[in-house]
C-alpha cells in the first residue's frame, strides 16, 4: 500500500497571490502534523509520524533529503488536533531547534550540522513540576530563539479552574535556553490547550497572542516584550465567549517585515476573526469576521504586507493585508503549514 505523500506548493508572492502558479513536490512519507522554516534558501521540515518526529529538507535545485528521526530514542510526541505539533526554528548561525510535547514533558533538540545529527537540550527549569502543553517557537533578527509553552506550575493563581500560565525561555549566543520567565504574570489566566501565537519583529520585540480564560469566558490577548523579561498585554477581542472547556484553537499572529503592521486572528466557535494594528498594539481595527473554519497560518509577506490562510470546508482561503489587499482560494488539504523563503511561499501539506 502506497503511503500518503507530502506536497510542497510554491506560491509566487506578486501583487496578487495566484493559486495557478504552483509546483508540486512529493515525499514518500506521511505526516500527522508538520512545521517548516527557511534559512539561506533551504526549507527545513519537521513532522510527526507513528510516534516519532522526523526531519527533512529541500533546497531549490536539489532533491529532498532522506527523512531522519529527531532523537530516535526520545519521547513520543503528543499529537491531537492541529494544535499539538512539532515546532522548528533556525537561528542566524544555522542551528536548528525542534520542540514538541510528550505527555507532560517539553522535549527540545538542537542540530548544529543542518539536521545531520541532533542532541537533546534543556529548556524547562530543572526541578520544575507539573504539566506542559502547546510549545511555540520564534526566531528574531539577531538569531535569538524564543520558546513559549503553557505550563501548570502556577496553577491555582486564578479563580478559573482551567487557567494556567505561559512560560518563555530564550537562547543565548551558544544556543542554550536560559531561565524560564512567566510571560503572563498579572494577566488573565491562559486556556491550557490553545497554542500561543509567537513572533519577533525586526527590532527584536517579542509578540505573543494567547487565548485567556476567566470564569469560563474566552478572550484573545496580545503580549509585548522588548527584553524577554518584562511583559505587557492588551485585550484584542471582546467576545465574552462562554465555553467551559478547551477549544484547541489558539490565535495566530504575524508582524510585517517593517514592523508597521501586526495581525491577530482567532476563532470563536467556528467563526474566524481578524484584527490588525499599525501602532504597536495600542489600537486595533474592529474585528472582521472572515468566515467559518480554521486558520492554518499567518506570516509576513513583502515589506509591511501580511498573509493569512484559513481552511473553510474543503478549501483554503487566503487574505493579503497591506498596500494591495487581495484574497482568494487555494486548492489544498487540511493538514499543512506555510513558510516564506525569500520572496516566495511554500505551502507544505500532507496528501
Amino acid at each position: 500500500m502506497k503511503r500518503p505523500a507530502l506536497a510542497i506548493l510554491l506560491l509566487i508572492t506578486a501583487s496578487t497571490l495566484r493559486a495557478q502558479e504552483v509546483a508540486t513536490l512529493e515525499l514518500p512519507d506521511s505526516a500527522e502534523a508538520l512545521s517548516a522554516v527557511c534559512h539561506e534558501g533551504v526549507v527545513s521540515i519537521v513532522y510527526a509520524r507513528e510516534g516519532r518526529v522526523y526531519y527533512c529538507s529541500k533546497a531549490a535545485d536539489a532533491d529532498f533529503s532522506a527523512p531522519q528521526p529527531v532523537l530516535p530514542d526520545g519521547p513520543e510526541p503528543t499529537i491531537a488536533g492541529r494544535e499539538r505539533r512539532p515546532q522548528i526554528a533556525v537561528d542566524n548561525q544555522g542551528r536548528l531547534f525542534v520542540a514538541w510535547q510528550s505527555r507532560d514533558q517539553l522535549v527540545v533538540a538542537r542540530s548544529e550540522d543542518g539536521g545531520g545529527s541532533w542532541q537533546a537540550i534543556g529548556a524547562r527549569d530543572r526541578g520544575a513540576e507539573g504539566g506542559i502543553d502547546m510549545p511555540a517557537l520564534a526566531c528574531g533578527p539577531d538569531g535569538t530563539v524564543a520558546l513559549a509553552w503553557v505550563d501548570s506550575r502556577s496553577e491555582g493563581r486564578s479563580d478559573d479552574p482551567l487557567a494556567q500560565d505561559i512560560f518563555i525561555a530564550i537562547t543565548d549566543k551558544k544556543g542554550r535556553f536560559g531561565k524560564n520567565r512567566v510571560a503572563t504574570t498579572g494577566m488573565p489566566g491562559v486556556c491550557p490547550c490553545c497554542m500561543p501565537g509567537l513572533a519577533i519583529d525586526g527590532d527584536g520585540v517579542l509578540w505573543m497572542a494567547y487565548r485567556s480564560t476567566v470564569a469560563g469566558l474566552k478572550e484573545t490577548q496580545l503580549v509585548r516584550s522588548k527584553d524577554g523579561k518584562r511583559f505587557k498585554n492588551v485585550q484584542v477581542s471582546r467576545d465574552a465567549w462562554a465555553f467551559q472547556g478547551c477549544p484547541m484553537s489558539g490565535p495566530a499572529i504575524a508582524v510585517s517585515d517593517g514592523g508597521q503592521r501586526l495581525l491577530v486572528a482567532w476563532t470563536k466557535d467556528e467563526d474566524i476573526y481578524l484584527a490588525t494594528t499599525t501602532d504597536g498594539g495600542k489600537e486595533f481595527s474592529e474585528p472582521e469576521q472572515l468566515g467559518r473554519g480554521w486558520f492554518r497560518a499567518a506570516a509576513p509577506a513583502v515589506v509591511d504586507t501580511l498573509l493569512l490562510l484559513w481552511d473553510e470546508g474543503q478549501r483554503t482561503r487566503f487574505r493579503r493585508i497591506g498596500a494591495e489587499d487581495n484574497q482568494g482560494v487555494l486548492e489544498s488539504r487540511p493538514e499543512g503549514c506555510l513558510v516564506r523563503c525569500g520572496e516566495r511561499w511554500y505551502l507544505i501539506q500532507s496528501r
